[in-house]
């Protein structure tokens, strides 16, 4: 035996690691503990380094002392897959340690890891003694084992909950979805009606409050019907500061940007802009309330319930499929203006993206409004 295990064999002997915590070596009388050590030896692994390959023929059993080991199978295109990680105390190889059988995973060190190793056929040649040692560690094994499978049983349990939970909500949310693509096709009817019957143009101030009044209600009836909270739509104060910063850092470049550009057109096409001074009326800031309900009907719900159903863990297709859905509802106001829609919904999102928290990306929304309707783009 290695002196280098003759340390380790003190270690588990004292406090706090003591035999005692080794479910293995439950049952060993000292002679018996005393023959084990003298039959076994220590290894130390190093990180990533392999332990044995599915395959190998062995009868050792594997006892860990320190650190950690993980075990996997690998697939045909030799790709491994983790089954469990194991730690001190923990015991593996013990399948080919009883029926000899060829390893059935593979076991590699994820750190540094110091490793009892016990071969059941130098145990076996030690004598009765050893025949007794083989008997009360199978007897071990199966406790072991037994213990294991409970806890798989039941972590297999809590994974299939788990996933059942989760593909619940992504049902739900397909659902809401749909729901919410049927009521932006009502919100169409309903405008083309106003428009047809009531002589209402579009755009205007009038017609986008009724267009937004048409989608907001019913969506407000089922978020409230079916109990959803209403923080898993940005309304909430998490991630509020960093929102609000992100909202006003955007909104200052997009005003500088805006004043650069047109300053620059101006002098190079000659052209000169009707600038609107209604904007900096107390009344444009209804617009703000404007645009908080938009940008929960657009990001907060529609953009979430998208990501949800689609579990897009990164959220960039839910970005881009809710920007082009929302550009496609808006083709009644022309195709300029759904392409404008478009791009600035794939900056609406990639902000909202950042916190879940649409403080600021209302921010963001209202100062670019803001912005057209000074350089008369938008009414």
């Amino acid at each position: 035996m290695a002196n280098l295990f003759n340390g380790w064999a003190k270690d588990i002997m004292d406090e706090p690691i003591g035999l005692s915590e080794f479910t293995i070596f439950d049952g060993f009388t000292d002679h018996e503990w005393q023959t084990l050590l003298q039959v076994s030896e220590g290894k130390s692994f190093e990180a990533r380094q392999i332990i044995f390959k599915e395959g190998d023929i062995s009868d050792q059993l594997y006892i860990i002392l320190k650190g950690k080991i993980r075990i996997s199978k690998a697939d045909d295109n030799k790709k491994e897959f983790p089954i469990e990680t194991l730690h001190a105390i923990d015991v593996f190889g013990d399948l080919s340690f009883i029926d000899g059988h060829p390893r059935s995973a593979n076991a590699r060190a994820v750190n540094h890891a110091e490793i009892m190793v016990i071969s059941k056929s130098t145990l076996l040649h030690a004598g009765e003694i050893g025949v007794a040692i083989y008997g009360k560690l199978v007897s071990n094994i199966a406790k072991i084992a037994s213990s294991r499978l409970r806890q798989s049983n039941i972590n297999y349990v809590e994974t299939l909950r788990a996933q059942n939970m989760h593909l619940q909500l992504r049902t739900e949310f397909g659902k809401f979805f749909l729901i919410i693509i049927t009521i932006f096709g009502l919100a169409n009817v309903v405008d083309q009606f106003l428009v047809e019957y009531y002589a209402i143009s579009i755009p205007s101030q009038l017609f986008n409050w009724v267009y937004l009044l048409v989608i907001i209600s019913p969506i407000s009836y089922f978020l409230l019907h079916y109990h959803y909270r209403l923080n898993e739509f940005g309304i909430t104060t998490k991630n509020l500061k960093r929102s609000i910063l992100d909202g006003l850092i955007a909104s200052v470049i997009i005003l500088l940007g805006a004043q650069i550009l047109f300053f620059i057109i101006g002098k190079v096409a000659n052209i000169s802009f009707a600038y609107n001074p209604n904007v900096f009326r107390v009344s444009f800031l209804l617009y703000f309330l404007h645009a908080y309900i938009q940008e929960l009907a657009a990001r907060g719900v529609g953009q979430t319930a998208l990501q949800r159903f689609y579990d897009d863990k990164k959220g960039n297709l839910s970005i881009v499929m809710a920007s082009y859905i929302f550009a496609v509802l808006h083709l009644h106001q022309g195709i300029e203006s759904s392409l404008v829609i478009f791009f600035a919904s794939l900056i609406f999102g990639k902000i909202y993206l950042r916190t879940y928290n649409l403080a600021g990306v209302t921010i963001f929304h209202f100062f670019t409004g803001a912005v057209g309707y000074y350089y008369g783009i938008t009414g």
